[in-house]
């Protein structure tokens, strides 16, 4: 039986998760996300590779990584995952630039016990002070794993079009004026965004989409609210790409909060 459990605490989400034939589709998050494997192996494909995370492994997505994942084989997988806002990384990492993992996966046992010990106290209803005090501890390890943004004009152009596709609400998608903005054909904005993200445009504003969703949800614990906003055609198509993405219906998700 597949088993994902979300709960929150202190602006953060933690992911218990235990599955061997669920896979995720591509998608990218807002937020940062790490995790320790805990049994099996998790393998991952980002940008022409595949990785893989062992157990005692830690995995490392920055904001916008995009990525998949599937159980090795097919075996049981077990794993917790906590996911952290931008704006609360870069505080707790005291910058206002932002950082990126050097690497995907690593094997560090302060930074697997830091990890799991915030992901438990969030999904063992510990004292938010609790949460805080572990968080904190784990941002001051993170430092040397993290390295600042290499900025050069093809960076800048496709950190544009994120921008843009995350900001474009309530209006069709219209590649012609994306490309355009940043000075390129439409085919050509396609071929250079998805070579350097691993989604293309329209896969990526789709993943925007879900994520403005799930914030909704977690404010409101209302499904309805997410479809409407985000302009799904109804719940049983949001359901199918939330699930895709998170593990969960929106359904079973808004339910796991209350």
């Amino acid at each position: 039986m597949n088993q994902f459990v979300y709960k929150q605490a202190s602006g953060i989400t933690a992911l218990s998760a235990s599955f061997h034939e669920f896979s995720y589709k591509k998608h990218a998050h807002d937020e940062y996300a790490l995790g320790v494997t805990l049994d099996g192996i998790q393998k991952f494909s980002s940008r022409g590779s595949i990785h893989a995370s062992c157990p005692h492994g830690v995995m490392l997505f920055h904001p916008g990584f995009v990525h998949d994942g599937w159980a090795h084989e097919h075996q049981r997988l077990d794993y917790v995952m906590i996911y952290v806002d931008e704006s609360k990384m870069k505080a707790i990492l005291d910058t206002n630039e932002p950082h990126y993992f050097k690497d995907s996966v690593v094997y560090d046992k302060t930074l697997e016990r830091l990890v799991y010990n915030t992901a438990f106290t969030i999904l063992n209803d510990c004292d938010p002070a609790f949460c805080d005090d572990a968080f904190t501890l784990l941002g001051a390890h993170l430092g040397g794993l993290m390295t600042d943004a290499k900025i050069n004009r093809e960076h800048q152009r496709i950190q544009k079009i994120k921008w843009i596709l995350r900001n474009t609400e309530g209006e069709p998608l219209r590649l012609d004026d994306v490309a355009t903005a940043v000075g390129m054909s439409k085919y050509q904005m396609i071929r250079i965004f998805k070579a350097a993200v691993g989604l293309s445009p329209y896969q990526y504003y789709l993943s925007c989409k879900l994520s403005r969703a799930k914030k909704l949800i977690e404010e409101t614990k209302e499904v309805y609210t997410a479809v409407t906003a985000e302009h799904f055609v109804d719940l049983s198509h949001l359901n199918k790409h939330f699930k895709n993405t998170y593990g969960v219906t929106a359904n079973t998700y808004a339910k796991s909060l209350i």
